[in-house]
């Protein structure tokens, strides 16, 4: 649905959109930054705030299955690269007015950024680090009860169960939270049923709600 140049020219409102997602420099540099974080950013607050998606998916982060001692180099960029991008979206959304309403595009968006795998807490044989099931995601937006941690997991990055209320972690016993959970708590907060999830009977995080 978009197609952005490399230079936007004599355009404002290109120039401001570039501006605020922090494009710039060579029609080379601006080419890169558009087919990575930055540019994937771009296009979903195009989408939603032009009315194209009320739902957008998009990966801020790429290349960070390393194995091997690269990680040291390579991992921490890349994944400071993809959060710059989100919170320049986040940024965006809480600028940007929704149809003259008095409110922004933030105040009506939920955002889930999450990924489908953690990295050990030990180094393998190559010095580098491997699959983990554990892992943890940012929610935030309309809903959701910011600026907490919930939950946690122990120094080898093992499963730990929560007080669904609290959030507080619970040295024995508690409930482990799995991704159908918080499927079903970010559609509650949103005011969507989750009745699609009734087979992998979700639990509601109470602790993640406003």
């Amino acid at each position: 649905f978009f197609q952005f140049p490399n230079n936007p020219g004599n355009n404002p409102e290109l120039q401001a959109l570039y501006n605020a997602f922090n494009i710039s420099g060579t029609p080379g540099q601006v080419n890169q930054q558009l087919n990575g974080a930055p540019g994937e950013a771009l296009i979903a607050a195009q989408a939603i705030t032009k009315g194209v998606s009320h739902a957008v998916s998009i990966k801020l982060a790429q290349g960070i299955d390393h194995h091997d001692d690269d990680y040291l180099d390579n991992h921490s960029p890349a994944l400071r690269g993809g959060f710059n991008a989100l919170a320049d979206l986040i940024h965006f959304l809480e600028n940007t007015e929704y149809q003259n309403s008095g409110s922004s595009f933030w105040d009506r968006t939920v955002l889930m950024c999450t990924s489908d795998f953690a990295r050990t807490p030990s180094l393998n044989a190559r010095n580098g680090r491997d699959h983990h099931l554990a892992s943890s995601c940012l929610v935030a937006g309309k809903g959701i009860r910011g600026g907490r941690v919930l939950g946690g997991t122990g120094n080898n990055l093992e499963f730990k169960g929560m007080d669904l209320t609290t959030g507080h972690v619970q040295e024995t016993g508690g409930y482990v939270v799995r991704p159908p959970d918080i499927h079903a708590t970010v559609l509650e907060a949103i005011g969507l049923s989750y009745e699609n999830l009734s087979n992998q009977n979700p639990e509601i995080i109470k602790a993640m709600l406003a």
